[in-house]
This record gives structure tokens, sequence and C-alpha cells, in this order.
């Protein structure tokens, strides 16, 4: 946590450099200030140390028609959130571009203020290597929501053989809006899982 509130200095100290201005104060805007503090917050979840239990809401049967509560560990909720450090690597992959790092295009988008930042990056790798991108978001996306799809419905009283393979065969067919209901979450944990996969599919259709 503590490297992250150094990497925001040291961007407000480039940003005074850039912008000429006198006072710190200018640069440090409420955008930023929220930003920092969603990653503070973000970087901060982690697992505690004592066994707490937490009641988690599942269904009972196929048909869903019975739901009860089952006493689960706190750890199986904080795991989840803990994906979103992910956004990790998206900054390091625009600190190591070639963009960013290039001193002629920094200086031509400083002039013409726009941000090399992790949005510029991959729209330059979008127009370069349209496929590659594209394939190795999908890749990640399935790999990384398939396995927390199947922490979510580990919790289920309904127990599957081969439980990551048909996560990944339902983010899948999910993912391609098809939906042949041969695999249906059982938890209201799978059930916002699955939303988001569609949500993530509409965008994509949308651009």
């Amino acid at each position: 946590m503590s490297l992250i509130a150094w990497y925001h200095i040291i961007e407000i100290q480039i940003t005074i450099i850039d912008s000429g201005a006198c006072d710190w104060q200018v640069t440090v805007t409420s955008q930023r200030i929220v930003q920092l503090s969603i990653e503070l917050l973000v970087c901060s979840i982690s697992p505690f140390p004592n066994h707490i239990d937490i009641t988690w809401l599942v269904f009972f049967d196929q048909n869903h028609r019975q739901v009860r509560n089952v006493v689960v560990p706190l750890d199986s909720l904080l795991i989840l959130p803990m994906f979103l450090r992910c956004y990790l690597f998206c900054r390091f992959m625009a600190l190591r571009s070639r963009q960013f790092q290039d001193a002629a295009t920094r200086s031509i988008a400083s002039l013409n203020r726009v941000a090399v930042d992790f949005k510029f990056v991959l729209k330059t790798m979008m127009f370069e290597h349209p496929l590659r991108v594209l394939c190795t978001f999908t890749l990640t996306f399935w790999i990384v929501t398939a396995w927390i799809f199947m922490h979510c419905e580990r919790q289920s009283a309904i127990k599957e053989d081969n439980a990551y393979l048909n996560s990944i065969w339902f983010i899948m067919i999910t993912f391609k809006s098809i939906g042949y209901g041969d695999i249906v979450p059982n938890t209201y944990c799978g059930r916002v899982l699955a939303i988001t996969a569609g949500i993530v599919v509409f965008e994509q259709h949308n651009n």
C-alpha cells in the first residue's frame, strides 16, 4: 500500500513539472483522491488471521425451490474481491509499453493534452494487434471468472465432479450468450458472475 501511495506522489510531482504549477495542491484533484482511496481499499482486502464464519445463502435442490443458509468461512468471501488487484497488471503494461517509454510520443501527447495511460496503450495495441489482444482478454476473462464461479459454487449443497471444467464451460456458454441450461448457478454469488459475463458480452457487441 505504501508503494501505491508513493506512485501517486511521483505522478503528482510529474504533473507539477509538466503543468508548471507552483503549488502541489493544484494537481491534487478530487478524481485523484477518489482513485487513490479506491486503490488503497482494494489492496487492503485480505483474509483475517482469525477464523470467522458467515452465512451464505444457497439453493438446496436442482429445481431452485428450496433455499437455506450455509455457514462458510469469511475468507471465502474476502478471496473474491482480491482479484480486483489485477488492475496493477494493467498499470504495469502501461508503464512498460513502448508508447510510455518513448520520449517523443509522450512529448507530443503532452502538447495535445493526451494522457499516455493504460487506455491509450490498449487502444494502440487494439489498432496494431486486434486479434491477439481480443483473444488474450477473452481467455484471461474465462479463466479468472471460471475460478471465481467455482469458488462461489463450492459452498453449494449440490456437489459436482470436475467443478472447474464445468465452470469454464458455463462461463464460455454464458459469454457467447447461448445458455444451454445444463449448468446453472446455485448461489447468488454465481448468479452475479453470470450477470457480469452477460454485461461484458453486451459491451463487446456494442464496441
